[in-house]
């Protein structure tokens, strides 16, 4: 459900696997019928809208032309499934209030929720703040005396996306369903009108508040921006005359504008305008900002925020606006301009083609997947069940990939992979298991197992009674094998600097300031018992003094220091022997502190298991 593999197609061709070839992948099927379905929904939608056969086909293809489609098939293929956002509109629009169409409506409704679910949760909410909008404008077309039509309406497709993600895996596990705030991947105030580089016409657009901003990218092409922007001319110059017309009539105590009555006799056109306001208000998240400046930060209640946080990419729900507002200028120009409005739509298809051309064609290439792991130790090892990975998904994606690719490969279950959501289970670190291959991300992850080899950029081991082969196989690859020894550089990353500057070859120099000039980096504690040794030269000693300066290891960000040793001036090292970590805590500092204003040279910290 969390791995982006579009549950619906993977359930039905898993049914299927015993007749299909051993390599085998639908997303190119997919992507194909994803744009029909978009182009035929369009249609659809604009014949709802009252438009002619012919502007429902050139509408159809400024629909299936539409950027937001294009950026996500071949990124985030699941999530190109906007046709589920046209097919919702068109039961927004689609038909009467009749009890007899409203048991069939409401069973689209359910089938339509069962269609999202499958294939990504975001289009589900997406599908649902149309239906809202759809209940509210039943309210007003049949009032409250059919209250428990509306209810139903909106309950019973409820109802079957939670079914749904159930029989999808969706409640399997322990996921934590909580997400970051929703002020990151969000979008911006303009982001029908931000290009991002897309526009074939040089106009870059709005740079981004955030770099999750890319999320909320909901640029509308420049040839419907024509369209919003003829509405909009049309609008104001017939409106005009009609405001000074109301605005005597009111001298004379004649009626003005009544909303109410306006609400009542144009449900529709108000609820859709709802839809539109709270999918903008939703992508915008709870800090609203136009290019780098922030407009407005309004607070969201801390009981709102873990379920908001579920679907931390809000950006995402402006696609709502993205398609109604597509649809209602087209509809509005064919009707307004009439017979001239077929020419307005082919020259806004023209224009919305030539300016997203080139993106069209950069999309045509063709790639061939070549896994890093070249070793042939790889496939040489044997005996194991599982697949130990602990990676930082948000930085080593690609590395997550080819690790899940070897298990799956090697017919081997993996603890962690690249999901929407991690799983609360996946321990670390681990419990050893003699049946298991670990994958850690450094040396120091590996203190303690026995032994730990790098094989093409990765640290891994096994258990020493481990039922595999690894260990028999490095016995003739000693080139493989790690010395045991962790050593930490100035450069190493979450070190932290003061009072000093690098080298160019990557030792830090003092500037003889009494003070702290080294410490981090807050890694993990490891049990058992280590050796910590620093490496130093004394650059100058300017107050002959015997000490130049101290050495500690602590943790608890400082305030718990385990042992401390003084650092000569005739020395070039000192070490720090059989520390061993208490057991609360988290992570571990090692700490220079300049004395006597002295300048030196700090080379590394050598961190070696002792037992």
């Amino acid at each position: 459900m969390f791995t982006d593999s579009i549950p619906l197609l993977a359930v039905f061709f898993k049914i299927l696997s015993p007749i299909l070839p051993n390599t085998f992948q639908y997303f190119g099927l997919f992507g194909f019928f994803t744009y029909v379905l978009q182009g035929g929904f369009g249609a659809l939608l604009l014949r709802k809208l009252k438009c002619s056969t012919f502007v429902s086909l050139m509408g159809s293809a400024i629909i299936s032309f539409m950027p937001t489609i294009m950026q996500r098939m071949f990124d985030h293929t699941s999530l190109a499934s906007q046709w589920t956002i046209l097919a919702a509109l068109c039961l927004f629009f689609s038909g009467s209030a009749h009890s007899k169409q409203m048991y069939k409506k409401i069973i689209l409704w359910c089938l339509l929720a069962f269609i999202t679910t499958g294939l990504h949760l975001y289009l589900t909410v997406m599908m649902f703040v149309i239906l809202f909008g759809y209940c509210f404008s039943l309210l007003l077309i049949i009032g409250r005396a059919k209250l428990k039509t509306v209810v139903a309406t909106f309950l019973f497709p409820l109802l079957t996306a939670l079914f749904s993600i159930f029989i999808f895996g969706g409640f399997v596990g322990k996921n934590t369903l909580s997400g970051s705030l929703p002020d990151r991947f969000t979008s911006d105030v303009m982001a029908l009108f931000n290009s991002d580089g897309w526009s074939r016409f040089g106009w870059r657009g709005f740079t981004f508040a955030s770099d999750g901003q890319y999320e909320g990218f909901a640029y509308l092409g420049i040839g419907v921006i024509g369209l919003v922007f003829l509405f909009l001319f049309t609008f104001v110059f017939s409106a005009a005359p009609r405001l000074v017309v109301k605005l005597k009539a009111k001298r004379s105590n004649a009626k003005t504008f009544n909303l109410r009555k306006f609400i009542i006799e144009h449900p529709k056109t108000f609820s859709i305008i709802i839809v539109i306001f709270i999918s903008l208000l939703l992508g915008w998240g709870s800090t609203i900002s136009l290019s780098e400046k922030t407009i407005f930060i309004y607070p969201i209640p801390e009981k709102l925020l873990g379920i908001w946080g579920i679907f931390r990419a809000t950006g995402r729900f402006t696609w709502i606006a993205v398609y109604s507002i597509t649809a209602l200028v087209i509809a509005f120009t064919a009707r307004h301009y009439k017979r001239a409005g077929k020419y307005l739509i082919i020259v806004a298809l023209v224009l919305q083609f030539m300016d997203l051309q080139p993106f069209s064609r950069s999309s045509h290439r063709t790639t061939e997947y070549t896994t890093p792991l070249r070793s042939l130790v790889w496939s040489q090892l044997s005996g194991y069940k599982h697949v130990y990975f602990q990676p930082d998904i948000y930085t080593e994606v690609n590395r997550a990939y080819v690790v899940t690719k070897y298990a799956f490969d090697k017919n081997m279950t993996i603890n962690k992979g690249y999901f929407a959501r991690p799983l609360k289970d996946t321990t670390y670190p681990p419990t050893p298991s003699s049946d298991t291959l670990y994958f850690f991300n450094s040396e120091w992850e590996a203190m303690n197992m026995p032994l730990a080899y790098e094989i093409d950029g990765n640290v891994v081991s096994a258990t020493a009674d481990t039922v595999g082969n690894l260990h028999q196989i490095m016995a003739t690859h000693p080139e493989f094998l790690l010395d045991g020894i962790v050593q930490i550089r100035p450069q190493t990353k979450d070190m932290v600097i003061r009072n000093a500057e690098l080298s160019e070859n990557g030792d830090l120099l003092t500037n003889g300031f009494d003070d702290l000039v080294l410490f981090g980096p807050y890694w993990d504690v490891k049990s058992g018992l280590f050796d910590f040794t620093l490496n130093y030269e004394v650059v100058e000693n300017v107050n002959s003094a015997e000490t130049v300066g101290v050495f500690d290891v602590c943790t608890s960000c400082g305030a718990n220091v385990i042992k401390s040793v003084d650092m000569p001036a005739n020395n070039t090292s000192v070490a720090i022997k059989e520390i061993s970590f208490p057991d609360f805590a988290d992570t571990f500092e090692n700490r220079v502190h300049n004395r006597n204003g002295a300048k030196l040279r700090i080379i590394s910290v050598d961190i070696r298991r002792s037992r």
